[in-house]
């Protein structure tokens, strides 16, 4: 993708979140909304107003990674705190018929930019969440002496009819209507591939028998 169209597809993006609120926000105001249909809309607005916030700040990472703008912080922390503190956020506790299982020993010390540890975990899971087709999200982790690689495989029966490459292009999405609805928009897999080249790593797609599979890992 050139910067041309990049540029045209991140304003397209946050016109269309602005757009949403400006309407909702116009008929509140206009008083076309009472009682349960008030709340609804307040909500609404409230929720897409947290989208805009959050799509900015994936951007801006996602810009300053690829751009080599990124001035990180390396501390030391423990790995089990950080898978922690993602499965049991908001954005992925309480999602309906839909359960994550990890696997793996995540009792270890690491030091590496632990912000960007985060995100990359829950870009990976959130994509895995968007587009599973039922079952279990697998989210495993492993540590040698000198490497760490980290996995999360969902079910999706409904195929792909584009290279696997193409998923992890900025703003790229298989169902756009669903990804909006649930606040995502085409950033996730674009920002765990650049999260895994800082890090010197890789992130490997694969699809077999049904079943989706993002992996990254790199030396520690």
């Amino acid at each position: 993708m050139n910067q041309k169209e990049y540029t045209r597809l991140s304003i397209h993006e946050v016109k269309n979140i602005v757009a949403a609120i400006s309407g909702f926000s116009e008929f509140i105001e206009l008083g076309f909304a009472e009682g349960e249909r008030l709340k609804e809309m307040s909500q609404k607005v409230g929720r897409l107003s947290r989208n805009l916030a959050d799509f900015v700040d994936r951007k801006q990472l996602l810009d300053e990674l690829h751009e080599k703008w990124y001035e990180g912080n390396r501390t030391c922390f423990q790995f089990a705190d950080v898978v922690e503190y993602i499965l049991k956020s908001g954005k992925f506790s309480g999602t309906e018929g839909k359960n994550i299982r990890t696997e793996g020993d995540f009792r270890f010390e690491m030091t590496s930019d632990e912000y960007l540890i985060r995100q990359l975990l829950t870009e990976l899971t959130g994509n895995a969440l968007l587009y599973t087709s039922g079952g279990e999200i697998l989210f495993g982790a492993e540590k040698s002496k000198d490497k760490l690689k980290i996995w999360v495989k969902n079910q999706y029966t409904e195929g792909f009819l584009c290279p696997l490459e193409t998923l992890t292009e900025p703003y790229f999405r298989m169902d756009k209507q669903k990804s909006r609805e649930m606040g995502h928009y085409g950033l996730g897999l674009a920002l765990a591939k650049e999260i895994a080249v800082y890090l010197g790593g890789t992130l490997s797609l694969t699809y077999e028998k049904n079943l989706f599979t993002a992996v990254t890992e790199w030396s520690l």
